[in-house]
């Protein structure tokens, strides 16, 4: 990664990070620190484009699953119905 200022299109959504865990391991994070994604180097890097792409998928499942799981108390646990 490069201090050049960053192309619209290839900045991460808000709260997504980029990490180096060791040389060969790129690891993309969300805001509370949670793997999106690890990309592997190999001759050549992921692209900014890909990256983008993984943090953009992930924050629309993650909006999706969010909308539709009912929101509870602290604390509490969804009951599931028919069960014993």
């Amino acid at each position: 990664m490069t201090d050049e200022p960053q192309e619209e299109e290839e900045r991460l959504p808000a709260g997504y990070s980029m990490e180096m865990e060791d040389s060969n391991l790129l690891v993309l994070r969300r805001a509370d620190g949670s793997v999106v994604k690890r990309f592997v180097f190999s001759s050549t890097s992921p692209s900014p484009q890909a990256l983008r792409q993984a943090a953009q998928e992930d924050l629309l499942s993650n909006r999706a699953s969010t909308e539709l799981s009912p929101r509870l108390p602290k604390g509490e646990k969804l009951k599931e119905e028919g069960g014993s």
